[in-house]
């Protein structure tokens, strides 16, 4: 039986098997079933799922239960509609929902544009606020980090996140939803409007994460960062604030999820992972800690894309939150990860390889409430990247030995400020240093046979050595305003400057952003800015040659779009977006297939050094109203990604001019959930590669490559359907989730490169190219399943 077969079928018996516990609630969009719980619990929930809902136990009593499922379209209806029974109501303060005891209810405001942040209010810091009123002491809830975040960001609704398809649980793979989002079939790594995986921004709870993925021999197929721990994730691609920097395309912006007050605990398995969690307090009231360990190996996965590599990992997240006193908290944050793979030379065709990889970063938050109006917070942190590799080859095209060891420390501190004298207008500074130091050992001793050997940038027969430390010295800091000069008019202005001690370079970035909103239900967003990125010691290409960084890239964004919300949850955004790109570094592709164990090994690597760069679209994204068990959403993307090469401009080899996703999630009764995706693309770019006959000195004649214009030529289209079915039972302790999922439903078998390349003369005595096509893999089942208690 083959091992997805097999899988298959235990996944229906996870599915099924629960069935006998009992008949579960009917579940709305927006969050989970709540009829049962306590009232705190169900408000837990709703903070879970990204309400900034607080509260008090002297309000919310623990006697207080929830008597009847919400039936509101929106979170913000389900919460009113919990509150009501227990002579409750919300109150808004400081842009946090307050519930407080009951009085006249103040008029509803018209709803906030679609899939963003919400109409302009305050940020306020993790930290407890002081009293609002003498019996309410407020405690924060997961999003008080971010209230608002930046202009136009757009957030993942990580209740809805859970019911996508997407392998792993993986919350990157779920941003690939988001307009202006992208991430191929095998990887988690986000690429924002055609832009290099490596400029994204990534920050958990303050702290940039550099290379948070795991198994990156194979397109880094899942990120460190797992999903049960996350309360909040936004996406900006692009004119996000003076804040972020250093990285020139996007921000992913994730906070994790406050701890309960008592002892919870969650244990999960699935196809990839098995994970295991636990909460609990310290110190009476004062402190609450979290974490949370995954491991898993990836083998079944892999084994659909015809690969026989066993690649192992695991993670692990902890978090402590510690009360020093009213308006000042304290937390520590850790997270680990490793990965290795250990291939011996009988697995692959004479190739053995072994890696290991190791992330570990530690650091420590201290919020502070100074007066009304004035937040601060400091992070002060400490990391550190490790890469060991290192393998052989002797076989018909190559014959190498290859050792790679390398790592990065790194230490930083910084600053925020948050100042708000007034309720239309708040003012943001900071600073931070950073001390980047990498160390590097590298050789390889080579002999390629490959056909392609001799168009490489490196000599097909040779050697390539490194050893060095290479330490860089970050200092940025930012000032930035956002005023609120009309009801209907938000501005945010912003400068930021980099200085980078490597190359002794200093950069100043100024950022505008405009949002107006002519209607409640409606908002038009302008946005123009500078984005610089430096290139860090850890993404010198030392195994291509490279000995020296590159002076920073500058992006220029400049951004138009309009967002329409109507009652009900429907919902159109159109974005047209225009990125222009100077002094782009050289980066080093493989042309025919991107995920093999030696990719500077291979005949097919190629130097790409541009002159400039360019992205342009237009994005549109429509959702339905969420009325009833039916919900749909559709977005199209026309989009182009280009290189100026020697005065001509060429598509990036992940252009795709036309992009479609279809969402239909239909809840079902009793719990059940069935959510199907449908994802279509233009083929990416590749190059033709034809021959040529030569003749040796000795008159034999031979075939020898010879490649066309650079990504001239396109893959097929793509397209697949991935479904989940997932259910959801309330049982005498705790909850138990559980879902089946398919990917490639219908076994559509997407050309991801070539392989096998040979060439000969034909019977008619002309050049004769035969090679093979590589596929995205297979129909791939997965199962998942998670008890809280």
């Amino acid at each position: 039986m083959k091992p997805r077969v097999l899988v298959c079928a235990l996944m229906v018996g996870f599915l099924v098997v629960p069935a006998t516990s009992g008949q579960g609630v009917p579940r709305h969009k927006g969050g989970a079933a709540l009829r049962g719980l306590s009232l705190k619990e169900a408000l837990q929930a709703l903070q879970a799922a990204g309400l900034p809902v607080v509260f008090s136990s002297n309000v919310v009593r623990d006697s207080m239960r929830v008597g009847s499922e919400p039936r509101g379209t929106t979170p913000r209806a389900r919460l009113d509609e919990l509150l009501r029974p227990h002579g409750l109501r919300i109150e808004e303060v400081a842009g946090r929902l307050v519930v407080v005891a009951a009085e006249p209810p103040r008029p509803p405001s018209g709803p906030a544009p679609p899939d963003t942040e919400p109409a302009p209010t305050p940020r306020v810091p993790r930290v407890p606020m002081p009293r609002v009123k003498d019996e309410i002491v407020v405690t924060p809830g997961p999003d008080d980090t971010r209230e608002e975040g930046p202009l136009g960001a757009l957030t993942l609704d990580l209740a809805e996140a859970a019911e996508l398809p997407h392998l792993g649980d993986d919350t990157f793979r779920a941003l690939g939803v988001l307009p202006g989002a992208a991430i191929s079939e095998g990887s988690s790594q986000v690429s924002v409007r055609g832009g290099r995986d490596d400029e994204v921004l990534v920050v958990l709870d303050g702290l940039e994460l550099l290379e948070p993925y795991h198994i990156q021999e194979f397109d880094s197929a899942l990120s460190i960062v797992a999903p049960t721990f996350l309360g909040r994730v936004s996406l900006s691609t692009g004119g996000y604030p003076a804040e972020y920097g250093d990285r020139m395309s996007g921000v992913i912006d994730m906070t994790t999820l406050a701890p309960p007050d008592g002892p919870r605990f969650s244990l999960g398995v699935g196809l990839v992972f098995a994970e295991a969690s636990a909460t609990g307090a310290l110190a009476g009231e004062r402190g609450r800690w979290y974490s949370a360990f995954r491991g898993g190996n990836y083998h079944l996965a892999l084994e659909v894309r015809g690969r026989e590599e066993e690649p192992r990992y695991w993670d692990s997240f902890s978090k402590l939150e510690y009360s020093l006193r009213p308006g000042q908290a304290l937390q520590i944050n850790a997270l680990f990860a490793e990965d290795e793979l250990d291939l011996p030379a009988a697995g692959s065709a004479g190739e053995s390889y072994r890696s290991q990889w190791g992330n570990r970063y530690l650091w420590l938050t201290h919020d502070a409430v100074l007066g009304s109006d004035l937040f601060v917070e400091s992070i002060v942190s400490a990391g550190r990247l490790d890469r060991d590799r290192g393998g052989s080859a002797e076989n018909g095209e190559a014959s190498f030995l290859v050792r790679d060891r390398r790592a990065l420390d790194l230490a930083g501190f910084k600053s925020l400020w948050r100042w708000e004298p007034r309720e239309r207008a708040s003012f943001e500074a900071g600073a931070e240093l950073r001390q980047l130091r990498s160390t590097a050992d590298y050789f390889n001793d080579r002999e390629l046979t490959d056909p392609f050997a001799l168009l490489r940038p490196e000599p097909p027969v040779g050697t390539t050595r490194f050893q060095g430390v290479l330490s860089v010295d970050q200092t940025n800091a930012f000032v930035s305003s956002r005023l609120r000069p009309l009801d209907a008019l938000t501005a945010e202005i912003g400068l930021r400057f980099d200085h980078h001690s490597a190359l002794d370079e200093s950069h100043l970035s100024p950022r505008f952003h405009l949002a107006w909103q002519p209607r409640d239900d409606s908002v038009v967003r302008l946005a123009w800015g500078w984005f610089h990125q430096s290139q860090r010691p850890n993404e010198l290409q030392v195994e291509d040659g490279e000995t020296f960084l590159a002076r920073s890239e500058r992006a220029e964004h400049r951004i138009l779009g309009f967002e329409h919300r109507r009652e009900g949850g429907a919902a159109v955004r159109v974005e047209a977006y225009q990125r222009l790109l100077r002094r782009p570094r050289a980066r080093f592709e493989n042309l025919f297939d991107p995920t093999v164990l030696f990719p500077e090994l291979t005949g097919d690597r190629l130097r790409i050094a541009p002159e400039a760069g360019r992205a342009q679209g237009v994005e549109l994204s429509l959702r339905g109203a969420d009325r009833g068990p039916l919900g749909w959403s559709l977005s199209y993307a026309f989009s182009s990604i280009e290189d100026e090469l020697d005065g001509r401009w060429v598509p990036r080899g992940n252009d795709q001019p036309h992009a479609v996703r279809a969402d239909l999630n239909y809840r079902l009764a009793h719990e059940w959930n069935l959510h199907a995706a449908w994802q279509y693309h233009t083929g990416w770019p590749t190059t033709r590669v034809t021959g040529r006959v030569v003749r040796d000195p000795d008159g034999s004649a031979r075939v020898e490559p010879v490649l066309g214009p650079l990504h001239a030529e396109r893959l097929p289209v793509y397209h697949r359907l991935d479904a989940r079915l997932s259910r959801t039972w309330t049982l005498p302790l705790g909850r138990l989730n559980t879902y089946l999922e398919v990917q490639n439903l219908y076994d559509r078998h997407n050309v991801r490169g070539f392989d096998g390349f040979s060439f000969g003369l034909g019977a008619d005595g002309e050049p004769r190219v035969d090679f093979d096509a590589l596929s995205w893999g297979e129909l791939l089942p997965s199962f998942g399943i998670r008890w809280q208690f």
